[in-house]
């Protein structure tokens, strides 16, 4: 049985489409973190980058309820992250911290006495950013402890999320390091056709869609009406066995 409603699936929907509609990364990166907040309430928030200085682990950070002079913060504090050896494993993962160390662990720690004390912060829930064997970011949601602990439906949610932001993210790393030739982010044509049975306009739809584009944008882009554009859709959903736009966005990922 799934975790959410039809309203919620309504809402992922949408902070996918702004993962990859939003050209400018730090524009997405709030945007998702206030989205988010409507299906994954939290009392403060933070959307870190890979740093590209090997001397650092994280830079670049959006927050909210955070203030921004307290963001750079977390330098000082790296090496003793009792969480640090997730980022290193350069895997995507969502994870409560009260899943991995006990009540005691934590608080016992100096990492949560120096950091989270400090910030009235007790639970959370992260979502470790990685493609191919890259790090690439972390998304770190809070709670105050007089709250109530991140559940099984949050991290579902991560869970439903992580590809695409992990994908979106790989993409600008390509794009600033300048290996842009190693850029495969969309299904082979001749296995749409071959494999699927795509026809060449539904290839052509599909590949609008994956690119973040509206119904609307598409059928511009294309010179087609709208429900052409839905008509198309309903073939290609039904040949690449998904049902609705979530299942479509993740078919590159499979």
């Amino acid at each position: 049985m799934s975790f959410l409603q039809e309203n919620e699936w309504m809402l992922l929907n949408d902070i996918i489409y702004k993962i990859y509609s939003i050209e400018s990364l730090s524009e997405m990166r709030q945007t998702f973190l206030e989205l988010s907040k409507l299906i994954i309430p939290y009392d403060s928030a933070s959307f870190y980058l890979a740093s590209k200085d090997k001397n650092r682990l994280l830079a670049d950070p959006v927050a909210i309820n955070i203030a921004q002079e307290k963001l750079p913060e977390y330098d000082e504090y790296e090496q003793i992250d009792y969480t640090r050896w997730i980022f290193m494993s350069a895997k995507s993962m969502a994870y409560k911290e009260t899943d991995l160390f006990s009540k005691s662990e934590r608080e016992n720690s100096k990492y949560y006495n120096e950091f989270y004390v400090q910030r009235n912060i007790h639970f959370s829930i992260q979502l470790s950013l990685a493609y191919n064997g890259t790090f690439l970011g972390i998304i770190s949601f809070y709670r105050p402890k007089n709250s109530k602990d991140f559940t099984e439906k949050d991290l579902f949610i991560l869970n439903q999320l992580k590809d695409h932001l992990s994908y979106r993210l790989y993409k600008e790393y390509l794009i600033t390091t300048g290996n842009t030739e190693n850029q495969i982010f969309l299904p082979n044509k001749n296995l749409l056709t071959n494999k699927y049975d795509l026809t060449k306009r539904e290839i052509e739809v599909l590949l609008l869609i994956l690119k973040g584009l509206t119904n609307h944008d598409a059928a511009d882009h294309l010179f087609i009406s709208e429900n052409t554009v839905k008509k198309h859709l309903k073939n290609i959903y039904k040949k690449l066995n998904v049902k609705n736009r979530i299942q479509l966005l993740k078919f590159h990922f499979d």
